[in-house]
């Protein structure tokens, strides 16, 4: 019989033993399917940008509110930046010629997820992170243009402890259809204005649709022994859409499902055949 283990996030637990006779030797356990550390390491940033894609998602609800012709406008140049658990959101438009960043909103999202509007303030932060998006998004345009990858791409960007930047771009899909199955990763200098490499994750890319009946999903990720950050991250902002979510890896598969008895998300893993 196949055995599975189970991992939430930070906490990752083995179980699935069988009942064993006093005196006899223990079966050993297999080895996980691939590095837990590093799964691990890949929920926690998945989990951050998702929290990074829900503050924009809110912020520009509360644009569209309040002025929804002005949003397309507003699309040049905008980005979230995570300070201490804040989360301050930027929208407006970067100058290359005179290597200005006009912001025309600016929101604060609190650790319980208040979005509150602030002052559309620029600082040399918010300078550096409009120029790093507008640099990144111009070398990631490049790379589409010459894969001829024709869907919506959503972009993420962080400050790195070394002052760079890191930036993901995952496939957004339309309509009621989503697209997965090529992710691009961008590094880029601190200044902002230079991509230094860039990492292209995936093999072709794949589309389902979202349908209110539909209650599993999988998503391909056979390419590589461990789930990507971009299918975690699907799993992680699409998880309330379905009863589970199974990432197919190359030896494996990565199952996210909701735990009654446990009360919360966790991931099951297990060997495939």
């Amino acid at each position: 019989m196949e055995r599975v283990f189970i991992s939430c996030f930070l906490m990752f637990a083995l179980f699935g033993c069988s009942h064993r006779k006093v005196l006899t030797l223990p079966a050993i356990e297999p080895p996980p399917p691939f590095d837990m550390k590093a799964f691990e390491r890949t929920c926690t940033l998945a989990d951050a940008l998702a929290r990074d894609d829900l503050a924009a998602w809110r912020s520009t609800d509360s644009i569209m509110a309040e002025k929804p012709l002005l949003l397309d406008s507003l699309d040049q140049t905008w980005f979230v930046d995570d300070r201490s658990g804040k989360r301050y959101v930027f929208y407006g438009r970067y100058s290359v010629n005179n290597d200005t960043f006009h912001p025309k909103y600016a929101f604060v999202t609190e650790e319980d997820g208040d979005l509150l509007k602030i002052p559309a303030v620029v600082d040399e932060r918010v300078l550096q992170f409009a120029r790093a998006v507008t640099t990144g998004k111009k070398h990631f345009q490049a790379i589409i243009d010459s894969m001829q990858l024709n869907v919506d791409y959503n972009h993420y960007i962080r400050k790195s402890d070394d002052g760079s930047y890191a930036m993901w771009f995952f496939p957004a899909g339309y309509g009621n259809y989503c697209a997965h199955g090529v992710d691009i990763y961008l590094t880029i200098n601190p200044s902002g204005s230079l991509v230094t490499g860039h990492n292209i994750v995936g093999n072709y890319l794949r589309y389902f649709e979202l349908d209110k009946k539909t209650q599993t999903v999988e998503l391909d990720n056979t390419y590589d022994s461990m789930p990507s950050l971009g299918n975690v991250f699907f799993a992680i902002r699409n998880r309330e859409r379905f009863d589970s979510i199974v990432i197919l890896n190359g030896q494996s598969t990565s199952t996210m499902t909701y735990s009654p008895e446990r009360k919360k998300w966790v991931w099951v893993h297990g060997r495939r055949e």
